[in-house]
This record gives C-alpha cells, structure tokens and sequence, in this order.
C-alpha cells in the first residue's frame, strides 16, 4: 500500500491547491510558479510575464541579453519556491 504525503514546497511548474492540498501544474505555458492556475507569478529563463497572467519569451527589445537574462535567473533562484498553507 503506498500513502500520500502532504509537502509544503511544490516543484516548478506547480502550484499548492488548497482546494486539493495537493500540488497541481499551473495552466500557463512556460511558468515556473503560479499562485493559481491561470495567473503566471513567475515565467521561466527566457520569458516575460504579460498582463494576462500568461508568458511570452523575451527578445531584445524586452532587455533579453546574456546579462540581463543572467541577473533575472539569480533573482529567481531565491524566488523559486513558496510555502503552501492549508
């Protein structure tokens, strides 16, 4: 018999439901953590949030250099994850 264990942290991609207790996948492409499954809180390396809650990938006009992508990975590193709370 296997058994399920509630976690606090969900993986990239996830979000805690507190409907389900459960982690479940955000619904927007290209997100690595939603507070609901609609609504993008942060994208993955290379995307931008939009005003839809959605991702798009960035380009140059959006700051999309080494550089800038770089400092962007690192901001998120220490953002990766949130408490989920039921």
């Amino acid at each position: 018999p296997t058994s399920s264990v509630c976690t606090e942290f969900c993986n990239d991609g996830f979000f805690g439901s507190v409907a389900t207790g459960r982690c479940t996948r955000c619904l927007q492409p290209h997100c690595d953590l939603c507070l609901e499954p609609l609504t993008c809180a942060q994208c993955a390396k290379g995307f931008t949030a939009k005003v839809d809650g959605g991702c798009r990938r960035l380009g140059a006009a959006d700051g999309g250099s080494a550089a800038s992508v770089g400092l962007e990975v690192a901001e998120q590193f220490s953002r990766r994850h949130v408490a989920l709370t039921v």
